[in-house]
């Protein structure tokens, strides 16, 4: 998308962005989750026997109202900060809206360790107009906006495959924001070198095997090839992770390297399929299966949006794709690893005189890790910082102005939930996004295995 158009849309959005409203009998579906857009009236209590003209207590509220619930308080929540106004919102279901806000959100984030500039000369061609103005007098990046939406876009991917993983589907941000395991898995993902899916760590490695320029817009093979390499490295995340590298073909002997041990146990993986399902906007004879891989129990979302504008999306409705947008800066999440695995020395005066943090034009100074004061529980964040990560403002786009390219995520936990989720991407309706093959075939020009063994020789006489 050209810079103009894209500064277009966000000065429209400034001043007129009204979340969506519930206008479809149509059902929903957020990552394998159904849900009724019209749920019935809760049943009739014995408080519902109070006379109509009885105001009933404020911490009661009808179906209706339920919606516009957006804080762990019932009485005084507030949303992350991508919707302030949620009596706003358009009477959705609000067990669709639970489940919504569950799900880890990943945005911009502005303040962190500065990220070093290239001194390649191709670098700044390759970055966007905007950015390249963001950062004249800077030597590194200390925020991502402009060039890190598709970043933050597969940083969903990976960190809701882990809470999947170790929280479970039905795990509820409502109910448990600061449990342990959830406050761990985004300290990996925090905006620190130090974080093993951080910010940092997505540049770095683009850099040195995407041929990503820091400051660079990702694609969607980018970003997969990442989340590939970057879990690899890190083994305590539990997870593996198979790449279908620019096709949509899914070759089973590849994957049975990478998910079975040698004892033929599956080991979670998370499938990332980078496709292109048309030119310029999606062919409408995908339509269906793209709405279908949303319904899969397995799925854990799509990295896409529009033409260099990243979305993460998690639910459908009709024709219509709800999403978490990544495109709104916030402060930057710290590093705060398990009390188990790091347990810094506690600051002297003198460090605590200079490692204030400092913010110019040019960049922004963060205190090492070790310098920062000791609290009650390193692991833990503040409901502030937790609610950074989520949000209960939903956003949507049409199918048809979806761009083509994008990258499909799945997790496979087991051989039949492997068994499960290949009949279901293989009976779609339409054509398929996702193609199922045995093997993957032999690089053109390469000698068939057992060709030689094949071949007659002839003595000078032509006789065998």
């Amino acid at each position: 998308m050209h810079d103009f158009e894209r500064v277009s849309r966000n000065v429209i959005r400034t001043f007129y962005d009204p979340p969506p409203t519930n206008d479809s009998n149509e059902t929903i579906w957020l990552l394998g989750q159904r849900y009724d857009p019209r749920p019935p009236p809760p049943k009739p209590t014995p408080s519902d026997t109070l006379s109509a003209d009885t105001p009933p207590p404020v911490s009661e509220r009808t179906e209706d109202e339920s919606w516009i619930r957006t804080s762990v308080d019932e009485t005084e929540r507030k949303e992350a900060p991508n919707g302030e106004d949620p009596a706003q919102y358009g009477n959705w279901p609000s067990a669709f809206l639970d489940d919504f806000e569950s799900r880890i959100w990943m945005t911009y984030r502005s303040g962190f360790t500065a990220i070093q500039k290239s001194q390649d000369p191709k670098a700044t061609s390759a970055m966007s107009f905007r950015v390249r103005m963001q950062n004249l007098a800077s030597p590194g990046f200390t925020s991502d906006t402009g060039f890190g939406c598709m970043i933050r876009s597969g940083q969903c991917i990976l960190a809701n495959a882990l809470q999947m993983l170790r929280l479970g589907r039905d795990w509820r941000y409502q109910e448990r924001p600061d449990a342990k395991e959830h406050c761990e898995i985004l300290s990996l993902f925090a905006d620190d070198p130090k974080a093993p899916f951080s910010i940092h760590r997505f540049v770095e490695h683009g850099a040195a095997v995407c041929g990503k320029y820091p400051g660079e817009w990702f694609g969607p093979s980018a970003a997969a090839r990442c989340i590939q390499d970057l879990v690899n490295k890190y083994k305590e995340a539990g997870l593996r992770v198979y790449v279908s590298g620019d096709g949509a073909d899914v070759y089973e002997d590849k994957l049975q390297q990478i998910a079975v041990e040698d004892d033929g146990e599956w080991r979670p993986t998370l499938i990332l399929v980078g496709t292109r399902l048309g030119i310029d906007k999606i062919t409408p004879v995908y339509w269906e299966a793209l709405k279908a891989s949303l319904q899969m129990k397995q799925s854990i979302g799509i990295a896409g949006g529009r033409p260099s504008a990243s979305h993460y999306f998690v639910a459908t409705q009709a024709n219509n794709f709800f999403y978490l947008d990544p495109h709104s800066t916030r402060p930057l999440l710290p590093y705060r690893p398990p009390s188990s695995s790091a347990s810094p020395a506690p600051p002297t005066p003198s460090s605590l005189s200079t490692s204030i943090s400092s913010t110019s034009s040019s960049t922004t100074i963060v205190p090492p890790a070790s310098e920062v004061p000791a609290t009650s529980d390193k692991s833990s964040y503040s409901a502030e910082e937790l609610s950074s990560c989520h949000t209960r403002r939903i956003r949507r786009l049409q199918i048809r102005e979806m761009d083509p390219s994008m990258l499909l995520a799945f997790l496979i936990t087991s051989q039949q939930d492997y068994e499960d989720w290949k009949e279901g991407v293989m009976s779609v309706q339409g054509k398929s996004v996702v193609h199922v093959q045995d093997k993957q075939p032999s690089p053109r020009g390469q000698e068939r295995e057992g060709a030689v063994d094949e071949v007659e020789s002839w003595d000078e006489d032509g006789e065998l």
